[in-house]
């Protein structure tokens, strides 16, 4: 009896020293500095000076190596339209692979429709699969866009480009290329390569038959419509994360809304949201040098959250081509899975994408 209160005496002060340890570090720890260089009021304001706004979406830029980044963070449609009914009304290339089913629409060349098939809604294995990804203007909007930022006018493709395809299926064994020409002179593709789990491989090339050199920068981003439902568990990070520099850094969504907008400049890296189980990461070049941002946008009563990095600037001279490649992951949080990418990829701690809290030894 008494080794039995002994031990039970062991656990409760260990875990008071560890709780203990915890709440005084925090309390040590010096405030984050404030990231963010404007208000999202002057960020928005600031924007729409600087470039044409489209009707749907109105764009917000950021400077960046004498180039703009264009951010859409999406504007509210006069009504939510069912995820099934966007899906049957666009043009689509299927995505069909072992472990995901899902479609990329050729108007915007965006991946917004993507459901985990290993992952059921219930334990009845014939409940609906898990859906991770849907288009913009259905309830829960959550998709991934490419493409270029151009300078002294350069027309690139944006949210409302219809590209052609050439092919109808993106599988593991057949990429999927989609083409646009600008009808000035420049050819742009977009070519989605995917495994057998669930990273995408997005490479952009530029070709100019024009009598002039361009100068181009590749973006990638990810926009999340509303703030989803949480497990609101303390010690688990469901939000905003990425690795820059080796360093984690995991930003709530609350956080995001106060500050407007986060920006990291570092070679390589990383860059997420992350759920309970689920996570979406954009991964750049690992050589080049990249600026990435947390953002957040409000547009009317609905919160707007993105994710986006904007590469180098590249010059395709006359006749020549530029290319630029990324991935991007879309799936479940699997510990050995997210090993392998780390190293095959050479991408710097993308296991912490699944929050150990105390425990990551």
């Amino acid at each position: 009896m008494i080794d039995n209160r002994n031990m039970i005496l062991a656990i409760v002060l260990s875990v008071a020293i560890l709780l203990g340890s915890q709440l005084y570090f925090d309390a040590m720890r010096p405030p984050a500095p404030d990231q963010s260089e404007t208000t999202n009021e002057e960020i928005i304001k600031n924007s729409s000076k600087a470039i044409p706004q489209p009707t749907s979406d109105p764009l917000k830029v950021t400077k960046f190596t004498n180039s703009e980044v264009p951010v859409i963070p999406g504007s509210k449609p006069s009504k939510i339209i069912a995820r099934s009914a966007i899906l049957a009304e666009t043009n689509r290339i299927s995505i069909e692979t072992p472990r995901l089913h899902g479609s990329i629409a050729l108007t915007g060349g965006r991946i917004d429709d993507l459901t985990l098939i290993d992952y059921r809604e219930t334990l009845d294995p014939n409940s609906p699969e898990i859906v991770l990804l849907s288009p913009k203007n259905s309830a829960k909007a959550y998709y991934a866009q490419f493409g270029w930022v151009g300078s002294g006018g350069t027309k690139v493709p944006d949210q409302a480009t219809v590209w052609n395809g050439n092919r109808t299926t993106l599988t593991p064994e057949k990429p999927v290329t989609l083409i646009w020409d600008n009808k000035e002179g420049l050819i742009f593709k977009r070519t989605f390569s995917i495994d057998n789990d669930f990273m995408f491989q997005v490479t952009q090339s530029v070709h100019n038959s024009s009598d002039k050199q361009i100068a181009l920068n590749a973006y990638s981003f990810v926009s999340r419509h509303g703030i989803p439902e949480t497990t609101g568990f303390y010690i688990l990070h469901e939000g905003l994360l990425g690795v820059s520099e080796g360093t984690l850094s995991e930003v709530d969504y609350d956080d995001l809304k106060d500050q407007g907008q986060i920006k990291q400049n570092a070679r390589g890296g990383w860059i997420g949201i992350t759920d309970k189980y689920w996570l979406t990461a954009l991964i750049p070049n690992q050589k080049e040098n990249v600026e990435s941002r947390f953002l957040h946008h409000n547009q009317g009563p609905d919160d707007k959250f993105q994710i986006d990095f904007l590469g180098p600037q590249k010059i395709v001279s006359a006749g020549g081509t530029i290319s630029a490649e990324s991935h991007f992951f879309a799936g479940a949080k699997e510990a050995l899975l997210l090993d392998a990418y780390e190293e095959n990829l050479a991408v710097k701690r993308f296991d912490l994408a699944i929050d150990f809290g105390w425990f990551y030894f």
